[in-house]
């Protein structure tokens, strides 16, 4: 999965290539407390309400720098319930990365798991593109940050 260049707040690296109306919806699930909470924010930090989906991209874009976010996507899910469904509006290149989002935590999973890191149960373990909205979210609003936990490569 390719990183993120570093942007300045309000830009985005792919703002360049799309077209208005490229954007793509995108639902996703989460804590109505997490919902209420990130509006707020929105509101607060002079998006207005028509710049969510801003606001939303700008958190994934850091949220995937971080060096940590996999093991965040995995334990923001075993902690949330996701009672709201809501949408928002992403760039073609940053659903993308989403989406090959997944597929890298899940592969995280497995690593971790078969290293004795993490104990994720990979019959029933599910990373969805909500996952990554959710935990780029909460990382976001609540500044969230982890250590990193990396595998021995003996």
């Amino acid at each position: 999965m390719a990183k993120l260049g570093k942007t300045k707040q309000g830009t985005s690296p792919f703002k360049a290539n799309a077209k208005a109306g490229d954007k793509k919806p995108v639902t996703y699930r989460f804590p109505a407390a997490v919902k209420d909470a990130m509006l707020s924010a929105v509101v607060e930090q002079r998006y207005g309400l028509k710049g969510k989906s801003r606001w939303i991209a700008e958190a994934i874009q850091g949220f995937l720098q971080d060096p940590s976010w996999m093991d965040q996507v995995l334990d923001g899910d075993m902690t949330m319930g996701n009672d709201t469904k809501d949408v928002v509006y992403l760039e073609p290149e940053l659903k993308a990365m989403v989406e090959d989002g997944t597929r890298a935590v899940m592969a995280h999973a497995a690593e971790m798991k078969q290293k004795k890191i993490r104990q994720e149960n990979l019959e029933t373990l599910s990373v969805t593109v909500s996952s990554i909205i959710r935990a780029a979210i909460v990382w976001r609003f609540f500044g969230l940050r982890m250590p990193v936990i990396k595998a021995d490569e003996s």
